[in-house]
């Protein structure tokens, strides 16, 4: 069965072009235009002198006299408007310290065509500057508006294709109009006499219209070259998230059309995304679950200049209950902040946090080369003896091999930080990605072709226990003939038994006839192809088991560690689960081992014969889904100091090599409750009615507080589990405590 979280992250890469903001209110023009047909003169309030230079940013305390605090530190009301029902604000555009706000009042009495009227105004102000404000009632709609570095802005009147042109005062200086089979697009920078726009007509055909700034018409140009871009909101920049759905990896910023061109980091949360940027800052905003019920939203600002992030000011807070958005940023040092209260009126909020810490791996490829770059935080990570393996960027560095690696070290960067703040927590012999990392020299397990689970003794009986050991040594031998007590036990040695217990026989073999005590096998390829395979299957199994799991490990330690290798060595087979039926014969834990991807009870194969090998009781087990119409899914059922749990490992895949520790060790009130299975149907040994045959079940939650993270490091020496929090908070599960 598809897992319907399955690859929390899947790869998805989402290339977000980031639009003028100032667009979108085109609109918002539009209903206000509808809405509110009356027009009203425009005003300007107070008459402030135009300046032609920002002032440089003052300092905090500035801030605290020039605005009333909210109850909250260093976060201040802005006096845009005044928070009545049915009254909301935004934050369009900010351009070095200016801000230019839309403020739209909804009205109680319906007008004559029996439409709520919507007044809309606009405000300037300079925040980290001064508390007076500029407000003007435009006596059009709005459609795109610009604002430039000095204050001034321009505006579109849509309707009449005008574009007005206002100083910082809000008063107005010129406009010019344009061909009405026109739309205007972007704004792409100024000449000395002229502004610069792109525009579409309905035919999708593009042009420049160039305004002059005396006033008059717009004339059709050329293609623009040299202009002055810095008014330009968000200048070629674009973004790219790299998302494996409940946990964002990272942001790449890049200039548009050129890939890896631009800053990326780890973000220090996991479950954060991008709220507002600039060229130098980042609003993040990442959502904290209290219970079942709530969400509350948090923020971070990021400094790209100097590398650092702030404090996090979350919802909960403010003295009231608040619905918060990130509307913009002033330069690097302060984010415009909209909330809305439950009577859906709404403040615009200046926060200005003080508090930084570095940003954790941080790589600026405008500067240096990415693949490099990121080769580099490897070695200095390796210095403090946190070890990057394996390395995808060896490769053709692909953006899934890249964005791996950039995960890898954002967990890496949390682990070292939080070894160096916290040394009675994390000592400094505490590694992450340990001894289970494929590179493991400490194994000595050797192949055990005789491996057979309890349950399906009890199921299955002795007989046909020795019958699968005797199918097993023939095929090793290259023999033709195996003792068998009857035609039955036959077919479910090269089936099912084989299968799961000798996974390279079924593939190439099946049965013939039977005949005075013993079975014939078939090979479906030369015998001697076949011994290869099998050879290729012993090494290949005996490998990973070394590599993964250290001689001493428990079976705790054991069961984490090939859960950690399986979930990332396989990838999910959707091929193979829209065509399950009719291909269940290509089905099995050898076409997982050999080509690393499969569907669930090919991950079950594979990892119970994988804890077998290293002489941990597991069965294959599944059930039928309550959710999706009785489907089937499997999993296994392992046993850890003689109790029983349930690992998942095609739920448990993610994206990137840390899996979900939602799917180890749960509970059957868990795969119930969460999952929508029914576990009065669980099944073990491929025996219908188990729980009533046997004492099948999984009640014990001792490892509970797992189940809220990703899996990060074994630390066997500590004997402990080093994992995240959904939160992004490095924690630590005592195996010795679980043990007791």
């Amino acid at each position: 069965m598809k897992n319907p979280n399955i690859k929390r992250g899947a790869q998805a890469i989402a290339l977000l072009l980031l639009l003028l903001c100032a667009a979108a209110l085109t609109a918002c023009g539009k209903d206000t235009k509808k809405n509110n047909e009356s027009a009203v003169t425009s005003t300007v309030t107070p008459a402030a002198t135009a300046t032609s230079t920002p002032s440089p940013t003052p300092t905090v305390p500035f801030v605290k006299q020039a605005y009333e605090q909210t109850g909250v530190e260093n976060v201040y009301r802005l006096p845009i408007v005044t928070p009545n029902p049915g009254t909301s604000c935004m934050c369009l555009q900010v351009t070095g310290d200016y801000a230019l706000f839309s403020v739209t009042e909804g009205l109680d009495a319906l007008d004559e065509s029996g439409n709520y009227p919507v007044k809309q105004s606009f405000v300037l102000a300079r925040p980290l500057v001064s508390k007076e404000v500029c407000r003007m009632e435009p006596e059009y709609s709005v459609g795109i508006s610009v604002l430039l570095p000095d204050g001034s802005f321009l505006m579109e009147d849509w309707e009449q294709k005008k574009v007005h042109f206002y100083d910082n005062t809000m008063t107005e200086v010129s406009a010019c109009a344009y061909d009405k089979s026109w739309y205007l697009g972007r704004f792409l920078g100024e000449t000395d006499e002229a502004w610069c726009f792109s525009a579409m007509n309905e035919e999708r055909q593009s042009v420049y219209f160039y305004f002059p700034k005396t006033g008059g018409e717009a004339k059709q140009g050329g293609e623009p070259t040299g202009l002055n871009t810095a008014a330009v909101p968000g200048v070629p920049y674009g973004w790219e998230e790299m998302d494996d759905s409940s946990l964002p990896a990272v942001w790449f910023m890049h200039a548009s059309g050129e890939p890896r061109n631009g800053i990326a980091f780890p973000k220090n949360r996991l479950r954060e995304t991008m709220e507002c940027r600039n060229k130098t800052g980042i609003c993040g905003r990442g959502m904290v679950y209290p219970d079942e019920n709530t969400e509350i939203r948090e923020f971070r600002l990021y400094n790209l200049t100097d590398k650092t992030v702030s404090e996090t000011i979350s919802e909960s807070d403010f003295p009231e209950k608040l619905l918060i958005r990130g509307d913009g940023l002033i330069g690097d040092s302060a984010v415009i902040l909209y909330a809305q209260k439950p009577d859906d009126s709404g403040e615009m909020l200046l926060w200005v946090p003080e508090k930084t810490a570095p940003i954790t791996g941080f790589c600026d490829f405008t500067k240096e080369e990415p693949i490099a770059c990121l080769k580099g935080m490897i070695e200095e990570l390796a210095q403090e003896g946190i070890e990057i393996t394996p390395d995808p960027l060896e490769d053709d560095g692909s953006y899934d091999a890249f964005s791996e690696i950039i995960y890898e070290i954002d967990f890496a960067c949390k682990f070292a930080l939080a070894r160096r703040t916290q040394p009675e927590i994390f000592a400094d012999t505490a590694k992450i990605h340990p001894e289970n990392m494929r590179n493991n020299v400490n194994g000595h397990y050797e192949f055990n072709p005789h491996v057979f689970s309890e349950f399906y003794v009890q199921e299955h009986g002795e007989a046909r226990r020795q019958a699968v050991f005797n199918y097993v040594d023939a095929l090793r031998a290259g023999e033709d003939w195996f003792e068998c007590p009857d035609e039955s036990a036959m077919w479910w040695c090269v089936g099912r038994l084989g299968h799961f217990f000798f996974p390279v026989g079924p593939e190439f073999t099946t049965a013939g006839v039977y005949k005075d005590g013993k079975a014939q096998i078939l090979y479906k390829i030369p015998k001697e192809e076949f011994l290869e395979k099998e050879r290729e299957f012993e090494k290949m199994i005996t490998d990973i088991v070394n590599n993964a799991v250290w001689d001493d490990y428990t079976d705790l330690e054991k069961a984490v560690a090939l859960y950690e290798f399986l979930t990332e060595y396989c990838t999910y087979d959707y091929e193979m689960l829209e065509h399950c039926t009719e291909w269940m014969d290509k089905q099995g834990g050898y076409r997982a081992l050999i080509e690393k991807r499969g569907i669930c009870n090919e991950f079950a194969c594979l990892y119970q014969y994988l804890l077998m090998q290293c002489g941990v009781d597991v069965e294959e087990s599944g059930g039928p889904s309550l959710t999706w119409g009785q489907d089937s899914h499997a999993w296994v059922y392992v046993t850890i100091d003689g109790k029983g749990y349930l690992v998942d490992p095609t739920w448990g895949e993610t994206s990137v090599r840390e899996p979900s520790l939602a799917y180890f060790l749960f509970t059957d009130e868990l795969r119930e409750k969460r999952d929508g299975f029914d576990s009065a149907k669980f099944d073990v040994a491929g025996a219908e009615n188990s729980r009533k045959k046997y004492s099948f079940e999984a009640t014990d939650k001792r490892f509970e507080d797992l189940w809220e993270g990703v899996y990060l490091a074994l630390d066997h020496d500590a004997e402990c589990i080093y994992c995240l929090d959904y939160d992004g908070n490095l924690k630590v599960f005592d195996c010795k405590t679980a043990e007791d």
